[in-house]
């Protein structure tokens, strides 16, 4: 038979983390870490056991009153939280460079081991990239045979104030196409439009913190192919050229 846990037990914990939790939250506000205070954190290891003290922390989630407490539910709950948090490390740590973006996938449901996340829609593929509102992005591809292809760009970022908010949004029907068969196409995002930009979408310099997103949606995934698009720096001359960058190797 599974452990129980007190009522009382149960509410005590409920209490510690929401007090934990709101005291964190504080103490980043008032301690936003600097370049050099962030570097001595990872080279004293300080990093490392802040992220493991509060993924810990959120284990606490597991036992917290109206949780199941058999053992199926509880290893259900582990493996979920472990998702989770490869969900993170994608988001956050491979895919959160804007000097050298790349559109991130983290509710794939044709992925092995998916995350599901914030109600996300089965017959969706959503993906986005981190990108700075102050520099010049082209967006190239292909645009695939899927029934819906929606991108657009937001400023801010999750947990920020303010939160995400929408700045610009094209579908894929009124994109100009490089080709008559209406295959390819490129667009190019900036805080100001580009001379010759035939496709564009605005971003907001203010605040820098920025993400562009694309949005698919299959009809009968079986028989739709997804849209292949890759993310770059692009030169702010008015050139096509893309910035050179190292990208990561990939996920």
């Amino acid at each position: 038979m599974a452990p129980t846990v007190s009522p009382i037990a149960r509410f005590l914990m409920r209490v510690v983390f929401s007090c934990y939790r709101s005291v964190r939250l504080v103490v980043l506000r008032l301690t936003s870490p600097t370049d050099e205070r962030a570097a001595r954190a990872v080279v004293s290891g300080a990093a490392w056991d802040e992220f493991c003290d509060t993924l810990k922390a959120a284990g606490a989630s597991l036992v917290a009153p109206g949780a199941p407490t058999d053992a199926f539910n509880q290893a259900e709950g582990y493996r979920y939280l472990a998702r989770l948090t490869r969900a993170g490390l994608e988001n956050f740590l491979e895919c959160a460079d804007p000097e050298a973006p790349r559109l991130c996938a983290i509710a794939n449901g044709d992925r092995p081991a998916p995350v599901k996340l914030g109600s996300d829609n089965p017959d969706n593929l959503y993906e986005n990239a981190t990108i700075d509102g102050r520099l010049e992005y082209v967006v190239s591809g292909t645009r695939g045979t899927v029934s819906y292809l929606g991108l657009g760009t937001q400023s801010g970022s999750y947990g920020g104030k303010g939160g995400l908010a929408t700045v610009d949004y094209v579908e894929a029907e009124s994109l100009t196409y490089d080709d008559a068969a209406r295959t390819r196409f490129t667009l190019v995002l900036s805080a100001v439009r580009p001379e010759g930009a035939v496709n564009w979408l605005e971003l907001r310099p203010d605040p820098p913190e920025a993400m562009f997103i694309v949005r698919q949606t299959f009809a009968l995934r079986s028989k739709e192919t997804p849209a292949a698009l890759t993310i770059a720096r692009r030169a702010p001359t008015g050139g096509a050229a893309a910035v050179a960058a190292v990208a990561p190797a990939p996920l």
